[in-house]
């Protein structure tokens, strides 16, 4: 049986979680460096993939900075687009059809259309972040569908991980700090544990039987159909940490940034098992990691 899985882009949130939670599992993990395999050198990812065949590979290599990809398009092409169908070009060049590619995506491939998106809805992103994630999902789905290459592109949101800073620490430390907090009431998505994901990806996406497609994996809940605001996030926080609710104010505008962001890109799960509840999940986290003011 072949338990190989290469992780690229394993040195980032997620692909730190994918690697430690594959290793746990007893997963025999390949995580090349950035020298190693530059994503964006087609002919240097053809040869990994020429010499190397795992079960599995895993791209969560990805340029996340929302605001930067507003300013300096360019990198943002060459990673999330055009790095990702050099992937997939790469399996489909050397005909790995027993290797399933499991590509992450982002819920900003969806703006404002709807409140919700279900994952067979049309994306429609509102920034150059989004718009170059949606274009690098179709160029993994036509490679692969021309290859016949199992595949899986997994969109997730908001995601934070005790393995580096996220916008939960950010609050929670300000709120340590006996500092107000102030928080948007009007953007709408879903928090999701990376911890979570990546238990879900190896439970779910590497399992037999799974159909090539796009999937939401996403932590369940919120209070209304529109998900949970990031006020409501910061008012959980607050209240894990035994602290006044009064810190944390309502804003009602997102915080200012050169990108646009979705007011409401809410990931709906209807094709896989959910994942835990976002509040069980964070309060967890917030209690083994802030738990104690410093």
């Amino acid at each position: 049986m072949n338990n190989t899985v290469a992780v690229i882009g394993g040195s980032g949130l997620l692909g730190s979680e994918m690697v430690r939670v594959l290793e746990t599992e007893g997963w025999m993990v390949v995580a090349p460096s950035h020298g190693e395999l530059d994503i964006l050198d087609s002919e240097k990812v053809t040869h990994f993939f020429a010499n190397c065949s795992p079960a599995y590979v895993i791209n969560t290599a990805a340029y996340i900075d929302v605001d930067a990809c507003e300013s300096d398009p360019v990198p943002a092409w060459h990673i999330n687009a055009l790095g990702a169908g050099n992937v997939a070009r790469a399996l489909w060049q050397n005909k790995r059809t027993e290797t399933k590619l499991i590509h992450m995506s982002t819920n900003y491939v969806f703006g404002e259309s709807k409140k919700q998106y279900g994952e067979d809805d049309l994306p429609d992103p509102v920034n150059v972040y989004g718009e170059t994630k949606k274009v690098g999902e179709e160029l993994v789905q036509a490679y692969c569908v021309m290859g016949n290459i199992p595949y899986s592109i997994i969109r997730t949101s908001w995601l934070y991980s005790s393995l580096r800073d996220t916008y939960v620490d950010a609050v929670a430390k300000t709120l340590l700090r006996g500092e107000v907090f102030r928080a948007s009431s009007t953007q709408f998505g879903n928090l999701t544990s990376a911890d979570d994901l990546a238990r879900a990806i190896v439970a779910v996406c590497m399992q037999p039987g799974l159909p090539s497609n796009k999937y939401h994996l996403v932590n369940s809940g919120g209070d209304t159909k529109e998900g949970m605001s990031r006020y409501d996030i910061a008012v959980h926080i607050a209240d894990c940490l035994g602290i006044s609710l009064s810190m944390v104010e309502n804003g009602e505008n997102p915080a200012p940034g050169i990108a646009p962001r979705p007011k409401h890109a809410v990931l709906l799960n209807t094709k896989t098992p959910p994942l835990p509840s976002w509040k069980e999940s964070l309060t967890r986290y917030v209690q083994a990691k802030h738990n104690r003011r410093e």
